[in-house]
């Protein structure tokens, strides 16, 4: 089958996208709006003294799969329409401006930083941040807490130790020595802040022990239609919530959208966080 480059199809508008199939086009990452915000990351690492060690592929979502020193970026950014489409399945369309996009590329690189060299083996890492073999849950409550720190918001570093970890190195990536000290002067929060700075200063000029260059999980391998996979990622999302112990009771018979909706203001009012 022939690929179409998102550039030739950008005619398209959102019921056109809908039906086109993923097999069909072709994400090509270094002529989209993300390739500028990734070579930004890239260099605020080498202005730190940290080797350029992690590569980019276009998945589904934004992730760093276990073991690998790489970034994956959502297809659904690529084009207006995709985004607008994506959002009208109930679906988040996170990283859809630039300043929240350079967030997640921040966060993705710091799982991929400890994948490069290993850096979760190490106790001291373990003791600040836990172990990154507790379980993810499905959902966390939050509290106030000077013990992360704050980067995506929805005190997303409560979720996981490696979204901990994950959060923290964002924040001494994206910040000036001084403005991190200044941010967080005292506590827990801290304290993981001048581990981080350790532990890079010890990793500066030297190469990565993992090199790997896998990808998990490509939208190249997706078949069937842009909105056949948006559904079935919706269909997915609300079967997690209907599960829920404590989930409001959401008629199953509402579209996938409007149950999504429904849950994220549930979870807003209940002060949860929801991890998909």
């Amino acid at each position: 089958m022939k690929k179409f480059s998102v550039t030739d199809l950008s005619y398209l508008n959102a019921s056109q996208w809908a039906q086109m199939p993923l097999s069909a086009v072709k994400f090509e990452l270094k002529k989209s709006w993300l390739a500028p915000l990734i070579e930004q990351v890239r260099n605020e690492l080498k202005a730190k003294g940290l080797h350029d060690f992690f590569h980019v592929w276009v998945a589904e979502d934004w992730f760093s799969p276990d073991g690998c020193p790489g970034i994956a970026v959502p297809y659904y950014l690529f084009h207006p329409e995709l985004i607008r489409l994506q959002k009208s399945f109930g679906l988040r369309a996170e990283g859809s401006n630039k300043s929240w996009a350079l967030k997640l590329i921040r966060h993705e690189v710091g799982h991929a930083i400890e994948n490069a060299w290993r850096l979760r083996r190490r106790k001291k890492r373990q003791q600040l941040f836990g172990l990154s073999t507790q379980p993810y849950p499905q959902f966390y409550r939050p509290i106030k807490s000077q013990n992360y720190v704050d980067h995506l918001g929805d005190d997303y570093a409560q979720s996981h130790p490696d979204e901990d970890w994950a959060e923290t190195f964002a924040v001494w990536l994206s910040s000036s020595e001084r403005s991190w000290r200044r941010k967080y002067p005292a506590g827990i929060a801290r304290e993981k802040l001048e581990y981080c700075d350790q532990i890079m200063n010890e990793i500066r000029f030297t190469k990565p022990i993992n090199t790997e260059r896998f990808v998990v999980s490509p939208i190249t391998d997706q078949r069937g239609t842009i909105a056949s996979f948006m559904q079935k990622q919706a269909v997915s999302q609300v079967r997690t919530i209907l599960k829920m112990p404590n989930a409001p009771k959401l008629s199953r018979e509402l579209p996938s959208a409007a149950i999504l909706k429904q849950a994220q203001i549930w979870s807003k009012r209940s002060g949860l966080g929801i991890l998909m």
